[in-house]
């Protein structure tokens, strides 16, 4: 069966897409009617490309609207993002093995900010990479300790970092610095990703970044330029 886009698999099984009906059935009481959801658009020849990007991303972008308006409580949002894990971990080993197996291209650090608890992001995040054939160490709610650490004893090719808050942009920024001078690969690429740059694309250089992406393709993409132009210098 080809590989259909979001909507038209939906179509396919007599259903249309709406991200906020998802967002609510992923903090109803029943988690198997998420999964079989899921199943549903998996069966019917959805890729799994559209159901990382246009289903689970904007669903836990949904979610935390909701808590922002007010409108769901902290458990419930809880609950959700829990079920959105569970989905992905669920996929991830077909997603991930649609790769080329030709043998690991860079390495990548890759987490959260200290204490940050916002992780879905950076484990979506870290699925597009490997599947792109990077060797990917993933530590949500690491310590900055622990990432200087890590590139202080090994050479990798990129740290990247989630930030979900504005408020959270000087802690970036101070990781960003710590890493840049323990890492053992002078020439480390550093991104970013979240909200936040979305918003304000001119946040990156702020806080001393390299660059970000608005979602794991693309920031796949502009990762591997930004090693392969640091690499001709």
């Amino acid at each position: 069966m080809r590989s259909l886009t979001l909507p038209d698999a939906a179509e396919h099984f007599g259903a249309r897409i709406d991200i906020e009906k998802f967002a609510r059935l992923i903090i109803a009481k029943n988690a198997d009617e998420s999964d079989a959801f899921v199943d549903a658009l998996c069966e019917n020849g959805a890729c799994l490309d559209a159901i990382y990007l246009d289903l689970l991303s904007p669903a836990a972008r949904r979610l935390g609207k909701l808590w922002d308006d007010d409108l769901c409580a902290c458990a419930d949002v809880a609950v959700g993002l829990s079920r959105l894990h569970h989905i992905l971990s669920r996929l991830s080993p077909s997603f991930v093995g649609e790769g080329e197996t030709l043998g690991q291209k860079h390495r990548a650090v890759m987490s959260t900010l200290p204490g940050d608890q916002h992780t879905f992001g950076i484990v979506m995040a870290a699925d597009f990479f490997r599947r792109a054939g990077w060797d990917v160490i993933g530590w949500p709610l690491a310590t900055g300790d622990r990432i200087e650490e890590t590139v202080r004893c090994d050479a990798f090719d990129l740290v990247g970092l989630s930030i979900s808050a504005e408020r959270q942009l000087d802690l970036a920024k101070t990781v960003i610095e710590a890493v840049r001078r323990a890492s053992r690969n002078r020439m480390i690429v550093v991104m970013v990703g979240g909200r936040v740059f979305n918003d304000h694309p001119e946040f990156v250089r702020q806080i001393g970044a390299d660059g970000s992406g608005e979602h794991g393709l693309q920031a796949v993409e502009r990762a591997e330029n930004l090693v392969a132009q640091l690499a001709h210098q």
